[in-house]
């Protein structure tokens, strides 16, 4: 699998994944000038995902520019499911921000629903901290959100 820093190019290819039907209820979506003011902007990433030269996913970091160096991941989604990319994915996130951007700390939040993410986040070695209860609004609803992190130290331990 490749990593690749997206550019304008790959937008409508993230935003077809962000709208479809089977990742609606577990990520956010932006409009694609949203995500073109995002690729402006030295705060976001985005990265996609290439296996055989197909896009199979797409990542949108944020807070590279983070005082304390701590990298969010905002969003996170594989297109072609049931594979094992989105294992493969994680890693080569991990390995972009860890190797390139050199951040104290990965992390991410997951909606307390979505057992596959958490389960896949756990075998990539992330540690659960905690939860924000109530902390996403859905479909006129507040949902808690489990949250994950990596140390420097950590994935450096993993590798």
């Amino acid at each position: 699998m490749n990593t690749i820093v997206a550019d304008k190019s790959h937008i409508e290819y993230i935003k077809m994944v962000e709208d479809h039907p089977d990742n609606k209820d577990f990520i956010g979506a932006w409009t694609i000038e949203e995500h073109l003011e995002a690729l402006q902007n030295d705060n976001y990433q985005h990265l996609v995902f290439e296996v055989e030269q197909q896009l199979v996913g797409y990542c949108i970091l944020q807070d590279l520019i983070h005082p304390d160096h701590s990298i969010l991941l905002k969003r996170f989604a594989i297109d072609v499911k049931g594979k094992g990319y989105g294992y493969q994915a994680v890693e080569g996130i991990k390995q972009h921000v860890f190797t390139h951007l050199q951040p104290n700390r990965l992390w991410l939040d997951v909606r307390y629903f979505n057992e596959r993410a958490m389960k896949l986040y756990e075998k990539a070695n992330f540690r659960k901290e905690g939860i924000f209860k109530k902390a996403s609004l859905m479909d006129d609803q507040y949902v808690d959100l489990h949250i994950y992190a990596m140390l420097r130290e950590e994935y450096e331990k993993y590798t």
